[in-house]
């Protein structure tokens, strides 16, 4: 399965957090953590992981359909920018 994402350009975890803040992230993982708090207006809090590693993932209600294809286990973010851990 990697080979086949490596293909499409979606990077590994470890790849991820090697990238400059503000980059652009397309990134697929399978989803270990979803928070969505009532106080948190709208954001969604996500943990994403793949065989490397972790990525931890800020939602904007906004954003989030336009944004992430949504599966049964996992999760492809198309316009995901890296921010500071």
């Amino acid at each position: 399965m990697r080979a086949s994402l490596a293909q499409q350009g979606l990077p590994d975890a470890r790849t991820v957090t090697t990238m400059k803040n503000g980059d652009n992230v397309r990134y697929a993982g399978l989803v270990i953590c979803r928070q969505r708090p009532g106080t948190a207006g709208g954001v969604v809090f996500m943990t994403l992981e793949d065989e490397t590693g972790f990525v931890n993932a800020v939602i904007w209600e906004s954003v989030a359909f336009s944004a992430i294809l949504f599966g049964e286990d996992h999760e492809l973010f198309r316009n995901y920018r890296k921010s500071p851990a």
